[in-house]
């Protein structure tokens, strides 16, 4: 009151007092940490406000006052800062701040190229909460940015010993957050717990299920207890793939959120009833060969997919193995087609020492299906056919044909992928049959499609053609857009091949649009690859180049390594083409080692056919003639017919000159040996020819760059490794000679070039392509 200029009151009058003082003057009163005030109604606020209407109020508070005449605005977290440049990282504030405080520990203390990616993601780890990254940047007097990071795992632990001179619930980020945690009512802070358990974030209905219950009376639907964690700042909306409302926490408050489940003993009801929801949401949901797939499924499982690998752990560590294995078999197609494929390694891994014999015949079924199927994609094919022939049989005994058909179609593809057309036949056949038991129109499709593909290998084109466009139909009026998008790939390739460029136009670019709007990653190398051919049969080599080369990072992004191979195959054609002769033979022979991986005979056989050819351009010739012997005792072993009928044009013209030039006697005799090499002794045969061509390529470049501006070619030498940093003593040991001749070298390079310095001579060199 005497601030105010007023006389002393007494208690009961004080209201009226600062009323009388403030009613007509100007003034901004600003009242700091209010929250723990909100207890009792602030009416005197109002009260105040309403009779001096000139006076303004800054309040600051972790909780809405909720009165008349309020205007909130948010204090949000710092940016978080991206992976940048070291002076981009400069201006970010979260980096600004932690470096600040870590130089006011350790004056040594610099923000630089070595410490600021940690740094960087230290801020990420902490949400750019200021607190967390002051009270982690005060570690600093301890510890390297490195050795705070690798500490986050424990970030309450470590986030504690703030400034003695700051208030007690600032001096740590555990007791900060139970600081709006201590307000809570007992039924928000029992939903605060629950909240916890998730992961990415959660749907209101997911959160009134695992809240459904407190103290034996029933919080409906959670709306006001939600609506209360999200006035304490512990609760935030997150944005999401769906349109319904999601709410998430920040790690480090739900971390904290874990520590009080664990301190009240809650943490297996709440993870039993957290795996429960999701288990129903996903067998409500499911995306198993052959499930139809939707946009609307596939971006629900997205959405949830961190709530899914949790529920999923949480049974394995349960010992509930049946309803982790099915949960795990009902999202199969969706971590395959979004490109999930190592959350199926990681439940590989996870089943990897039960004892099957132990499990129902349905629940062990399902797991060699899973297991079966990553063995085939990781190129382990003996391995996957064995066991996805036993799930096939189980499947059939159990008489669960739906997902017998699912077994039996990943059996037709192992088969395929070793070229045994006759037995992928028989899978896909007996697929289409536990379909149709099933009653089920999308594995009808699948197999059907399957067998059309058989066709098409076969070079049975017209009837590939008639049961692939019979599927096509089907499933149009079905409105499945991912068995269409399929469908229309091959029909594309098949048009391809029948010359009829507009169709096959047309089917693939619809295929690539299906593809993205389903934000399908396991398929969408296909279609690229596919469309890669097209332009290449229009003689668009510009845009072959550019398909292969998004179809190769398509499918190193998704993990799917025949793809990977099979783009670098065509991208190792494509650079022979156009005279890139070294690229050719490091594109050839890493698509080569990872078809020898996967064990898919027919590609060997491509490769070693392409490699052969580019031998023969060495002058290579017996080395070609192994090459050609080792292809042709893969494809005699083999029905599928070539992909791409000119490779084969163009590889029997290079072994007929191969004979011409070595001779009938001598060409035998090599062509035979590579019929009996093994694979060790191929891919070393490959890597001897790459390192020849690389070894010829440099020697022509150093000629060609030596003669273009002057130089010797041990000058062009001595640039080279200048430009990789190296100084006179370690140019010296790279080329045998002294470290006198390298200074020479040096400064009549700086004479030529008509440059001041090394750094100058570098600059020249980067600038003009010699490096």
């Amino acid at each position: 009151m005497r601030a105010l200029g007023a006389g002393e009151r007494s208690h009961r009058d004080l209201l009226s007092g600062v009323i009388d003082a403030l009613r007509d003057r100007h003034l901004l009163l600003v009242i700091d940490n209010f929250e723990h005030l909100l207890g009792e109604t602030p009416g005197w606020l109002s009260a105040l406000l309403a009779a001096a209407s000139r006076v303004k109020c800054l309040i600051t508070s972790r909780v809405p006052l909720n009165i008349g005449g309020e205007q909130r605005f948010l204090v949000a977290p710092f940016a978080i800062p991206a992976v940048d440049a070291l002076e981009r990282l400069r201006e970010n504030a979260a980096v600004g701040l932690f470096t600040q405080r870590a130089h006011a520990v350790n004056p040594a203390f610099a923000l630089d190229a070595t410490n600021a990616s940690a740094v960087a993601e230290i801020c990420r780890r902490l949400d750019g909460l200021p607190l967390g990254i002051e009270l982690a940047a005060a570690r600093s007097n301890l510890f390297t940015p490195d050795q705070i990071l690798a500490r986050l795992s424990d970030r309450l632990a470590l986030l504690a010993g703030g400034q003695r001179d700051a208030l007690a619930r600032h001096r740590s980020m555990r007791a900060a957050i139970g600081w709006s945690y201590d307000l809570l009512s007992p039924a928000a802070q029992f939903a605060f717990r629950r909240f916890s358990v998730f992961a990415g974030g959660v749907s209101l209905d997911a959160f009134a299920f695992v809240i459904a219950e407190h103290d034996g009376e029933n919080t409906n639907d959670g709306i006001d207890i939600l609506e209360d964690l999200v006035e304490h700042n512990l609760v935030r909306p997150v944005p999401g793939l769906t349109t319904e409302p999601r709410y998430g926490m920040l790690e480090t408050i739900r971390e904290f959120g874990v520590e009080c489940l664990n301190a009240l003993g809650e943490v297996r009801s709440a993870r039993n009833t957290h795996a429960e929801w999701f288990a129903r949401l996903v067998a409500e949901n499911p995306i198993a060969p052959p499930d139809r797939v939707s946009r609307e499924r596939l971006d629900l499982l997205e959405i949830e997919h961190p709530n899914l690998r949790a529920a999923i752990a949480w049974f394995m560590d349960e010992g509930r193995i049946e309803e982790a294995v099915d949960m795990a078999i009902d999202i199969i197609g969706f971590r395959y087609v979004r490109g999930y494929v190592q959350d199926v390694g990681a439940f590989c891994e996870m089943v990897q020492d039960l004892d099957l014999d132990a499990l129902p015949p349905a629940t062990r079924a399902k797991v060699l299906l899973v297991q079966g199927g990553f063995d085939f994609y990781v190129g382990n094919p003996d391995l996957g056919r064995a066991k996805l022939s036993n799930a096939a049989d189980l499947f059939a005994e159990v008489g669960n044909s739906r997902h017998e058909c699912g077994a039996l179609l990943v059996l037709g593809h192992v088969h395929r992928a070793v070229d045994d057309l006759d037995r992928a036949d028989q899978a896909y056949t007996g697929a289409l049959h536990a379909a149709r038991r099933a009653h089920h129109v999308t594995g009808t499709c699948a197999a059907k499609g399957n067998l059309g593909i058989d066709a098409m290998l076969r070079g049975r084109l017209d009837a590939a053609r008639a049961m692939l466009d019979d599927v096509l139909r089907v499933i149009r009026e079905a409105g499945n857009h991912y068995l269409a998008a399929w469908a229309s790939i091959y029909l594309g390739q098949i048009a391809l091949q029948q010359g009829d460029r507009g169709r096959a136009a047309e089917l693939l670019v619809a295929s690539e649009a299906m593809l993205d709007a389903l934000g399908n990653k396991l398929d969408q190398p296909k279609v690229l690859l596919a469309l890669s051919e097209l332009a290449a049969d229009r003689g668009d080599e510009r845009a072959a180049l550019r398909y292969l080369e998004a179809a190769l990072e398509a499918a190193r992004a998704a993990g799917e390594t025949q793809f990977v191979a099979r783009a670098l195959l065509d991208l190792g054609r494509l650079a022979y083409r156009r005279n890139a002769i070294n690229v050719a033979a490091r594109q050839l022979t890493e698509s080569l080692t990872l078809y020898v991986q996967l064990g898919f005979h027919r590609e060997i056989a491509d490769c070693l056919g392409s490699l052969a050819v580019l031998a023969v351009e060495q002058n290579d010739l017996r080395r070609a003639a192994r090459f050609f012997g080792a292809a042709s005792g893969l494809r005699a072993s083999g029905e599928a017919t070539s992909r791409v009928p000119s490779q084969d044009d163009e590889q029997e013209r290079a072994s007929v000159a191969v004979c011409d030039a070595l001779g009938t006697v001598a060409c035998r005799e090599q062509w035979d040996a590579g019929g009996r090499m093994n694979v060790a002794t191929i891919l070393a045969d490959a890597t001897g020819l790459e390192t020849r061509v690389d070894e010829a390529y440099r020697h022509a470049r150093l000629q060609e760059d030596s003669e273009r501006f002057g130089l010797t070619a041990r000058e062009v030498e001595v640039i080279r490794y200048l430009a990789d940093g190296l100084n006179n003593q370690e140019i010296a040991r790279e080329l045998f000679i002294s470290r006198r001749t390298v200074a020479s070298h040096i400064e009549h390079i700086i004479a030529k070039l008509d440059v001041r310095s090394r750094t100058a001579v570098v600059a020249f060199a980067i600038r003009n392509d010699l490096v």
